[in-house]
């Protein structure tokens, strides 16, 4: 009978077969992993895609859905931006925040808004922005995303934001792994995943220099959260692909781009993201 941790694995038919190339590892692996368990893989998407809240192709209106009640947090940017909204979906249940994930796949929001499929769609995120704040509710924006430009743009885009009445933060781009795409069935197939599929970073910036001189730079700063230390952990070169959350093993990524699983922010990361839209 499977154990009620084996019933929530969400494994993708291709790392199933990759799994099925090696021998069986044992029930528990030396570093305490069991490769069974470890609930993260490529279907470990944030939960506003299957909602449709997350707008991929020529979508360019946003929904209005919110999750919650409150002051409204909007979750703002391109996928860099949608992969956090599992963690604050979290992080807000307790603090008496809506959250509204306006996310697109490729978008690039930057103020002024330009007359583009981007451009149209960040204006009409921003009438949602300042509706919520001529109701006198004080919107929280955490604005993430490799698309938002030089840290002048970046600037840009946030005195806009707080002369429309918003708080914002931002939220650097995740780190690079070099071979990410190996990662989720290595974790399952090993007998030691923390030790042998240790990843490298690439050099890709994906925007986090920008993102961080623009929070230096602007008057006041920006607070911001960096997102590599924490999901490269350790002085390196090399990282666990595997961190503990809050009920037990956890992939970092989804082996798609840089992109963090929901488990992972929803476990891990929501803690860092409560300390945003307190």
């Amino acid at each position: 009978m499977l154990s009620m941790s084996a019933t929530r694995l969400l494994v993708a038919p291709a790392l199933v077969a990759a799994a099925m190339l090696v021998a069986a590892p044992s029930a528990a692996s030396a570093d305490g992993v069991d490769p069974s368990t470890v609930r993260a893989t490529q279907l470990d998407e944030p939960f506003h895609y299957a909602t449709g809240d997350h707008l991929t192709g020529a979508r360019e209106v946003p929904t209005t859905r919110r999750y919650g009640y409150g002051r409204p947090v909007f979750l703002v940017g391109d996928s860099m931006a949608g992969q956090l909204a599992d963690g604050l979906r979290r992080s807000t249940a307790g603090q008496h925040r809506a959250l509204l994930p306006r996310t697109k796949s490729g978008g690039i929001f930057r103020l002024p808004a330009g007359d583009s499929p981007s451009g149209r769609w960040s204006a009409r995120v921003r009438s949602q922005i300042r509706a919520k704040a001529r109701d006198g509710r004080r919107p929280i924006v955490v604005l993430a995303g490799r698309g938002l430009g030089t840290s002048t743009q970046i600037r840009s885009t946030v005195w806009r934001l707080r002369a429309d009445g918003a708080t914002v933060h931002l939220v650097t781009a995740s780190p690079l792994p070099a071979d990410v795409a190996t990662l989720p069935s290595c974790v399952v197939a090993s007998s030691s995943p923390t030790t042998r599929c240790r990843f490298r970073l690439t050099d890709a910036d994906a925007g986090r220099s920008a993102t961080l001189t623009a929070a230096r730079q602007a008057s006041p700063r920006i607070s911001v959260l960096d997102l590599t230390p924490i999901a490269a952990r350790g002085s390196g070169p090399t990282y666990s692909p595997v961190h503990t959350g809050t009920d037990g093993p956890v992939q970092v990524y989804r082996g798609v781009s840089n992109h963090l699983t929901a488990t992972w922010s929803r476990e891990v990361l929501a803690g860092r993201l409560a300390t945003l839209t307190r």
